[in-house]
């Protein structure tokens, strides 16, 4: 069997179902395509994978004014002008299909979110042999502080910090449904790069066909899908007050709204709505700015063209920011075009400013 032929068969989300032979199968490959590795070889790489410097970034990225204009700087740290390296695109610690401590060569970024201390950024295995992981920066050095391993292989798509609950959203996917799961920020804090984290609590999110986007308004959960056709729904749950632990449940919409398509991102600012949109190494990603209360996602009052291949934004918790994560610097993407290897922390102020 082919290493193509062993990922098709490993590819699995969590409690999905194999038939006896084909997990025979998928073992066998897998085993001739891992070699086996010392926990001490196992680490996640933290150098920048495209770019020496930030004026090298910003020189890749000419092309796209809004860049300059929104996110590079005056910043504390000169030297970062509000970027964050993402790590763990040459290799990430993981675990295998196996649940043995293995380094994954093909993480892909997706979603991005920030704690009181932390920048979080997830990603997963693009060969799917791999758990997703979540690495996690210090927000103040821009360091690289660990790299968190998620239980079961979900092709984890965005995050969002629940300030009210002290929990981790992650699009996980549960028995190919769109569900949320939770990560208490205890759990968060006692991983290691050696065992998955545990999972707190997992709604399924009635409406939803799957979730690709996430992020908080206020105290309530929003989420919306990638369709290359169609009309996308964005969703708002209120998940309750209580402890989120323990428990699965399926929770319906509260308000729906419809974007159009490519959705990859969802942030919520105040009284404006904020989406990202992109597809493919060919067409410009862009920033749309839409009032809270507008019906239907289909008339943007502002509009930012930012590089290929834009994934989560996020706002910050001073509202000050918004966070961008790309995935083109991945090994599956990184040959195609322009790259962008940095998180960027593109002036929120600025942006919104346009839409009024």
């Amino acid at each position: 069997m082919t290493l193509t032929g062993c990922v098709r068969q490993l590819y699995l989300y969590r409690g999905g179902i194999m038939k006896k032979a084909k997990l025979m199968a998928a073992l066998l490959c897998l085993g001739m395509a891992t070699a086996p590795v010392s926990a001490k070889e196992i680490t996640t790489n933290t150098n920048p994978e495209a770019y020496g410097s930030v004026a090298e970034l910003e020189k890749a990225v000419r092309d796209w004014p809004a860049v300059e204009r929104l996110g590079f700087g005056p910043y504390k740290k000169e030297k970062d002008k509000g970027t964050y390296v993402i790590p763990g695109l040459s290799k990430s610690a993981s675990l295998s299909f196996s649940g043995k401590p293995s380094t994954c060569t093909s993480m892909t970024p997706q979603g991005v979110t920030e704690t009181e201390d932390w920048l979080l950024i997830s990603a997963y295995c693009h060969d799917h042999v791999h758990h997703s992981v979540i690495w996690v920066l210090d927000k103040d050095t821009h360091e690289f502080v660990k790299t968190v391993i998620l239980d079961g292989m979900p092709h984890t798509g965005s995050i969002a910090w629940d300030e009210t609950r002290n929990v981790l959203w992650v699009a996980t996917h549960v028995h190919r449904k769109a569900t949320a799961s939770t990560i208490p920020m205890e759990e968060l804090k006692s991983a290691t790069d050696t065992k998955a984290v545990k999972w707190g609590r997992t709604f399924e999110l009635d409406g939803l066909p799957v979730d690709s986007c996430l992020c908080m308004d206020k105290d309530q959960l929003v989420a919306g899908t990638f369709e290359k056709s169609g009309s996308v729904h964005i969703k708002w749950y209120d998940v309750g007050k209580e402890k989120l632990t323990g428990r699965e449940e399926k929770i319906r919409g509260n308000k729906t709204k419809s974007f159009g398509t490519n959705l990859q991102g969802i942030a919520v600012s105040g009284d404006h709505i904020i989406t990202a949109a992109s597809d493919g190494p060919h067409l410009t990603s862009t920033l749309s700015i839409f009032p809270k209360d507008m019906e239907d996602l289909d008339s943007p009052v502002a509009v930012a063209e930012l590089p290929p291949r834009l994934e989560q934004v996020s706002v910050s918790l001073s509202g000050t920011k918004l966070y961008a994560n790309f995935e083109s610097a991945a090994s599956a993407y990184r040959e195609e075009g322009v790259v962008v290897d940095r998180i960027l922390s593109l002036d929120l102020e600025k942006l919104l400013k346009d839409a009024q």
